[in-house]
């Protein structure tokens, strides 16, 4: 059981203006980690925007794609998922991963931590609307099911953070809530309220 709620960010699939200065604000903030989610960058678009991220915030940083610059540049680790679903040979990182039903829960063991989505309607992703009932996911958490390496993920805001305790998550993960920010201020409210809420 995890002994620290984590908080993740997720960043959207087009970068948005003035991202990276986003990125910086969000671990700055005391969130553990930002997973940079390009699935459209090749691997050249993928370090110029890596190489843009100061070193000392690499150890808050995961990556969804090329996970070859996980080992060049040396950042925290990589997620896996439907795009990408394998280690690469030699990689010591850190691994998370994605999970869309309760049954993938069953093994997470080899993983740092994994996200299950989606809890709620997503903010951003049109149509990807919530999977879970709150019957379903208070049994998977007294079955052992959703613990402290399950992530909430999928339309997670500042409110939700304490129902996703309460069904035993160990963390949530944020992402529209976050990016569709309209400027530095409204972001760093949002943040302080997570932060507070913790």
């Amino acid at each position: 059981m995890a002994d620290k709620f984590k908080l993740i960010a997720i960043t959207p699939e087009t970068t948005t203006k003035g991202e990276i200065a986003s990125v910086l604000q969000i671990i700055d903030s005391g969130f553990d980690y930002v997973h940079i989610r390009k699935p459209g960058y090749n691997h050249k678009e993928m370090a110029d925007y890596l190489c843009e991220i100061p070193h000392e915030y690499y150890p808050h940083i995961k990556i969804n794609d090329h996970f070859e610059l996980a080992m060049e540049l040396g950042v925290k680790g990589i997620h896996l998922n439907s795009r990408n679903g394998s280690v690469p040979d030699g990689f010591k990182g850190e691994i998370s991963k994605s999970c869309h039903s309760i049954a993938e829960l069953s093994d997470i063991n080899g993983y740092e931590y994994v996200f299950l989505s989606p809890i709620y309607d997503s903010i951003c992703k049109h149509g990807y609307v919530s999977k879970f009932s709150a019957v379903e996911l208070q049994e998977a958490h007294k079955a052992g099911a959703i613990n402290g390496k399950v992530m909430a993920l999928g339309g997670m805001t500042a409110s939700r953070v304490a129902e996703i305790k309460d069904y035993g998550f160990g963390g949530a993960a944020f992402l529209g809530y976050l990016f569709e920010s309209t400027n530095n201020v409204e972001l760093y409210k949002r943040l302080e309220t997570i932060i507070n809420i913790i």
